[in-house]
């Protein structure tokens, strides 16, 4: 069992996905723009360190996202006040109108590639890939 490798099935789902949003969200941002202006929604306010430690992601990427994304029109950045370099981050009306139809389009990605899938396996899929997921931390954290 354990010499069948999964990375690759995983990185074809990816691309799966990445190709659905895209054909479903009429505006030019990809997964990074995405998960940031998600981390945002309910947190106006927030800095770009914050969202690139929330995320995970490095700072030079969220900076990279966050200029996109006020470029759209999705989010305003404005200089913190108590920290020049730092970057405040808050929504849009027009953010939020995006984020209500990314949510739809994850909804509609989930339900359909979940199709036929029963809800326990389901569980246990997501047990296991919990597992994988600490399990590769923890090796890089080594």
């Amino acid at each position: 069992m354990k010499e069948k490798y999964f990375g690759c099935n995983f990185n074809e789902i990816k691309r799966y996905h990445r190709f659905y949003m895209n054909e479903n969200i009429p505006y030019d941002i990809g997964m990074m723009e995405y998960f940031h202006l998600i981390a945002i929604c309910g947190e106006n306010g927030v800095t770009q360190d914050y969202l690139s430690k929330k995320l995970g992601f490095d700072k030079a990427s969220s900076a990279k996202a966050m200029k996109k994304l006020s470029g759209l029109g999705f989010v305003n950045r404005e200089k913190n006040p108590c920290d020049k370099r730092a970057y405040t981050i808050s929504l849009t009306e027009k953010g939020t109108e995006v984020i209500a139809l990314i949510n739809d389009t994850f909804q509609l990605w989930t339900d359909s590639i979940l199709e036929g899938i029963d809800e326990k396996d389901y569980e246990v899929f997501l047990e296991v890939m919990d597992k994988i997921k600490n399990n590769a931390r923890n090796l890089v954290s080594k």
